[in-house]
């Protein structure tokens, strides 16, 4: 399979996706990624650089993502690549939707990111397929900033 190379706006990110992946427009500072050849869902990415504090060099990052970790009883801490992150996953029964929530980071860059499908169409075979993408997806980030991986 053929990776393509995604850099973000700011040339602050990177991401390597599979070729049948493609962006699309979203709100401002989310990046919206789906697969073109069989939908599956929509991938969101959102970077938030954090501002230490004045003479500090302190990294919030850890704080948000243990914040995340203790407001959601069901996330778990998963290592995708070179990241630590909080998986967790909601249900939204009106819509028959399931959203996958991951949230990472390091040196105050903060990255949120869900994976939005319908219910159905991840108990199938292909669901976990696109899960895993997703996951590799993920693991593929890279981040600029000087001070982080």
């Amino acid at each position: 399979m053929s990776f393509w190379n995604f850099t973000s706006d700011d040339k602050s990110f990177s991401l390597q996706f599979p070729e049948h992946w493609v962006e699309y427009e979203d709100e401002a500072n989310t990046y919206a990624f789906f697969n073109h050849h069989e939908w599956q869902g929509n991938l969101r990415i959102t970077h938030f650089y954090i501002q230490a504090d004045f003479k500090s060099d302190t990294d919030k990052t850890n704080g948000y993502i243990d914040d995340e970790l203790n407001d959601n009883p069901d996330a778990v801490i998963i290592t995708l690549g070179e990241w630590k992150a909080v998986h967790y996953v909601r249900y939204n029964d009106d819509e028959n939707s399931i959203i996958y929530y991951w949230v990472t980071g390091l040196h105050n860059n903060l990255f949120l990111i869900s994976f939005t499908s319908e219910k159905h169409l991840l108990q199938l075979e292909k669901g976990t397929e696109a899960l895993l993408e997703v996951n590799q997806i993920i693991g593929s980030l890279n981040s600029f900033s000087s001070l982080t991986n």
